[in-house]
């Protein structure tokens, strides 16, 4: 607790002195100032008060008022010398100001990208676990595929000894069961031993794409150029190596999956060799069903939408009407506008014999004592080029519900 507190009194005491030496000057400059401002007020005072109390020659006072003028004119001199001074200071205090907010802008912008790079650091490492669980996902799935294409082939194998042992007398039947059968654990032993190893190599992976990022952190950290290229160095060796090593064995396991799909396909061929020599040599062959003498492909159900009485093939009814009801109203709705476009014929009689040819009745204008005339009606040409969605929308549902009743 002493030491602490010793320990603070010293960097008190070490601010105060550097305080000090740094407001000192100003301060003894100020106070040299205000002595000479002083003094000179008093010197001046003094000469004016004996320059009003005694009676001196011309001369003497010519000399006095010189020697002030000139004591004037050097504090004149001394004052602009300081202002210049304190001029001076304050722009210095000004750019270091401006220095200082550069800095401080430089470090927030320093600041903003390290925070930058974390983030993206941390989308990288992100992606690098969603495609890490993909790929664990990817390898599940094939392990499970894996399993399945084995239990099928060993199920087919049973299926084809079976059949073979019925067909074969048994006499003629080997002692020896299945190798497939044998070498079945040892298949599932090879399997679980290479998940486990494609495990450890997507995890070594992620380890070496983890020091790589750590190495760039180090990098942008500002760290030794020794430091952080052996952190990425290692990091991309480690991550090529596990790469390399998943790639080898996916190619492995393709190969196995290869070599036991023409195992299964040459022992279906040799025990379909080995049936067809015992049938030739007149062995009578019995069938597991009498009844199957082949392979009937599978009919492909029909979509749904085409099966009638289905949700599916009633939606497609609706809106196959609905379709059909729009571009039965967009028709109607031509065929009506181009009538209305449609100028109305004037009739125009033949004068009969004798008639005189001012009697005519011409239907083109009414007279002007008609009531209706003084009020024409607008014109049904003066709205062309103008659509009114409501009207247009009014008119479909008008034309829908007439053809919906029928």
């Amino acid at each position: 607790m002493g030491g602490q507190v010793l320990g603070g009194g010293v960097v008190v005491l070490v601010a105060v002195l550097l305080w000090l030496l740094y407001l000192l000057p100003s301060i003894m400059r100020r106070s040299r100032y205000d002595a000479s401002e002083r003094n000179a007020l008093r010197l001046n005072r003094a000469l004016r008060v004996l320059a009003e109390t005694s009676e001196t020659p011309e001369e003497v006072r010519v000399e006095l008022t010189a020697r002030q003028a000139r004591s004037q004119q050097k504090a004149a001199r001394r004052a602009q010398a300081e202002v210049e001074r304190l001029q001076r200071e304050r722009e210095e205090i000004e750019a270091e100001q401006s220095r200082l907010e550069r800095e401080r802008e430089l470090a927030d912008i320093e600041e903003r990208r390290q925070r930058l790079e974390a983030a993206q650091a941390e989308l990288d490492r992100r992606e690098a676990e969603r495609e890490l669980d993909a790929q664990r996902r990817a390898d599940a799935r094939e392990a499970d595929a894996q399993k399945r294409l084995e239990a099928r082939s060993v199920a087919t194998a049973r299926e084809e000894r079976r059949a073979t042992r019925e067909r074969v007398p048994a006499y003629e039947q080997p002692e020896e069961r299945d190798a497939a059968t044998a070498v079945s654990p040892t298949r599932d032993d090879r399997a679980t031993a290479r998940r486990r190893v494609r495990l450890a190599a997507s995890l070594i992976a992620l380890s070496g794409i983890a020091l790589t990022g750590w190495g760039a952190w180090v990098a942008v950290a500002g760290a030794a150029l020794s430091a952080w290229a052996g952190f990425a160095a290692g990091g991309i060796a480690v991550f090529a190596v596990a790469v390399l090593t998943l790639r080898r064995m996916a190619r492995v396991a393709r190969r196995a999956s290869d070599r036991e799909q023409r195992w299964s396909a040459s022992g279906a061929n040799d025990a379909v060799t080995v049936a067809v020599e015992r049938d030739e040599r007149g062995a009578e062959s019995r069938l597991l069903n009498a009844a199957d003498r082949g392979w009937t492909p599978r009919r492909i159900p029909a979509p749904l939408s085409t099966t009638a009485g289905s949700q599916a093939a009633s939606v497609a009814a609706a809106q196959a009407a609905r379709e059909e009801l729009l571009r039965a109203a967009e028709e109607e709705a031509l065929r009506e506008k181009a009538e209305r476009m449609r100028p109305e014929p004037v009739p125009i009689r033949s004068p009969r014999r004798g008639e005189p040819a001012a009697s005519v009745p011409v239907d083109v204008a009414e007279p002007a004592s008609t009531p209706a005339a003084s009020a024409p009606e607008p014109s049904r040409y003066a709205a062309m080029g103008y659509v009114d969605d409501a009207e247009i929308e009014q008119h479909v549902r008008t034309l829908l519900a007439r053809r919906a009743a029928g």
